[in-house]
């Protein structure tokens, strides 16, 4: 019988890396499925039934049709309708698409979808898991529409207190409805089902004996590895022992050590370790999957950590590419000069994110930073004042601070003083 408890592991861990801008694990799943179980919609026990995926040569989703959507989701979200949103999904396709190519008996493929609704239905809403990736101030946001591979695409920004990550949904028409059949994850390097469907290997081996001879030696020595992975995973996610995480690390074979999966979750792992382990996994992860779009989005603060920040300029270029252009992206971009010194080139991206109208507390604060050394102080009083207005800082004696010397010297900084009761 198949463990339907192990398969809501794997979906928990597939969504903490999937939804989360790399909060903590820990505010991923309560233990308890609550009132969002409701909210994904899947079939019954039965057999899933027969989905009609339209052929894109048909007629593909129109631009149209694809705003209307990601209109509608982010209403859902907004509103915090968990149920139109994962309504919005068909997990029924995707999990179709995690196994197929399967070897698997009607039966045995029955049990496993039924396990991934399970295991869906344990770690609650979408739109809960985004929430709570972000954090305080998470935040999703429709990016761009755009043409891939063929389907029409729709990408959103999650952003918050512990970062940023993207989704990509495939959108395309299921019985008639138009809806999401895959998701593509910046900060995973990979669509959902991927990750689905590198976790279901070891309970098809477990199935049906002579897959095993027939999968890729890839494939072979992950499942042949499955219980130091999961000990691994464990231990990254409770933080129990990262010395004892590390060996088991160490001790995995190359093609499973050095697999895109088990590299994000050691990168994981290194935030926690130090600099030197987030060196090496980068490295790592930039040799053996350089052609993954978006892995690029997850190594950025590595980049910096190490100064090296003509890399991590090209990081952003690649991701900005992948989303198809994002204000947000500039904003890291002109973070990326300040700490190069470059105050002009920063302050030209701070001001195309204004010129945007971006609401982010990161470019107001940019423009304050590049503002200074470059005298431009009506720039500098204006996002003081928006920071203090729309994001509740309070600035304090500035007089004690050198750099603010020669702005409190200015027009504008006697008004700032002035309105300011120094």
């Amino acid at each position: 019988m198949l463990r339907t408890w192990s398969l809501a592991i794997l979906c928990s861990f597939s969504m903490l890396a999937v939804l989360g801008c790399g909060g903590d694990p820990a505010l991923e799943s309560d233990g308890n499925a609550s009132a969002d179980e409701s909210a994904v919609e899947t079939n019954s026990a039965a057999a899933p039934r027969e989905r009609e995926v339209r052929p894109v040569a048909a007629r593909m989703v129109t631009t149209e049709e694809a705003q209307q959507f990601a209109d509608k989701m982010k209403q859902a979200y907004d509103d915090n309708d968990t149920r139109t949103f994962d309504g919005m999904i068909d997990w029924d396709t995707m999990a179709m698409r995690a196994t197929a190519g399967l070897d698997l008996s009607e039966s045995d493929r029955t049990e496993v979808m039924n396990g991934l609704q399970v295991g869906m239905r344990s770690v609650g809403s979408f739109v809960t898991q985004i929430r709570r990736g972000g954090g305080n101030t998470a935040d999703y946001q429709l990016v761009n529409i755009l043409e891939k591979d063929g389907n029409r695409v729709v990408i959103f920004r999650a952003s918050g207190d512990n970062g940023v990550n993207y989704h990509q949904y495939t959108l395309q028409r299921v019985d008639g409805q138009l809806k999401a059949v895959d998701l593509y994850v910046f900060l995973t390097g990979e669509t959902i089902t991927e990750t689905w469907r590198r976790g279901l290997l070891p309970h098809v081996a477990e199935m049906n004996k002579n897959w095993l001879q027939r999968a890729t030696s890839k494939e072979s020595a992950y499942v042949q590895s499955i219980d130091k992975v999961s000990q691994f995973q464990n231990l990254v996610l409770s933080g129990q022992s990262d010395a004892q995480a590390w060996n088991l690390f160490y001790s995995l074979p190359e093609e499973v050590r050095f697999s895109k999966g088990m590299l994000i979750q050691a990168y994981a792992l290194s935030n926690r370790t130090g600099e030197d382990k987030i060196m090496e996994i980068s490295n790592a992860i930039r040799t053996h999957h350089s052609d993954a779009t978006g892995l690029e989005l997850m190594l950025i603060d590595s980049l910096l950590i190490a100064e090296k920040y003509d890399e991590a300029l090209q990081a952003l270029d690649a991701v900005d590419q992948a989303v198809g252009g994002d204000p947000y992206v500039d904003a890291l971009r002109g973070n990326t000069y300040l700490l190069q010194e470059n105050y002009p080139k920063a302050m030209e991206y701070f001001d195309k994110v204004m010129e945007t109208g971006l609401d982010m507390d990161t470019a107001f604060y940019g423009t304050v930073a590049a503002g200074l050394p470059l005298k431009e102080f009506t720039k500098v009083a204006a996002a003081m004042e928006t920071l203090e207005e729309r994001y509740g800082v309070v600035w304090g004696d500035l007089r004690s601070l050198a750099e603010y010397r020669e702005f409190l010297e200015s027009p504008e900084g006697q008004y700032w003083m002035e309105t300011h009761n120094y």
